[in-house]
């Protein structure tokens, strides 16, 4: 399902909050799948906001009439994408690959972004939420130490795999 977001809702996912709130307005399970197309964080004091798809939100299937009729009435939601003006009518639906495409976007997106001196958590793989300091970056391809109870490492990653850490977070 695709939602078109309100100028709350826009601040919402720049923020990083977007898809909890969406998650409680419509009373879905916390791991239910929503997509928010927006990535904002801080290093040295500049903060850099990212997005693939400015303005609208995704929200995987699974849910009932309910949950759609309490999102239509979010202050987030400018309104729900369908075929037709029934407040019934089928919503417009996005493939997974399309969705899968358009994360792919935006982690090359973040890769742009990683530098030498930042913190980074790392997303995908065994190594997946572990965070490290970059030492180095080359070619699309980063050099992490990452620190761990007793040992430091160093790590030689794909920039796609990582994730900015914000200087707040810290």
């Amino acid at each position: 399902m695709v939602l078109e977001l309100s100028h709350h809702g826009e601040r919402a996912a720049e923020e990083g909050i977007l898809a909890e709130i969406l998650r409680d307005h419509a009373d879905l399970d916390h791991d239910h799948p929503v997509f928010v197309p927006y990535l904002t964080y801080t290093h040295q004091g500049k903060t850099t906001l990212l997005s693939v798809m400015e303005g609208y939100v995704f929200l995987a299937s699974g849910f009932d009439d309910q949950s759609r009729s309490d999102l239509s009435r979010s202050p987030y939601i400018t309104k729900i994408l369908c075929r037709g003006s029934d407040p019934h009518a089928a919503c417009e639906t996005v493939s997974q690959a399309s969705v899968d495409q358009l994360r792919q976007r935006m982690r090359e997106l973040v890769a742009v972004e990683i530098q030498e001196g930042m913190e980074v958590r790392i997303v995908d793989g065994t190594l997946s939420g572990i965070r490290g300091s970059v030492v180095g970056v080359s070619g699309g391809h980063a050099t992490l130490l990452v620190q761990m109870r007793s040992i430091q490492a160093i790590q030689y990653l794909p920039c796609f795999l990582l994730r900015p850490v914000s200087d707040e977070d810290e």
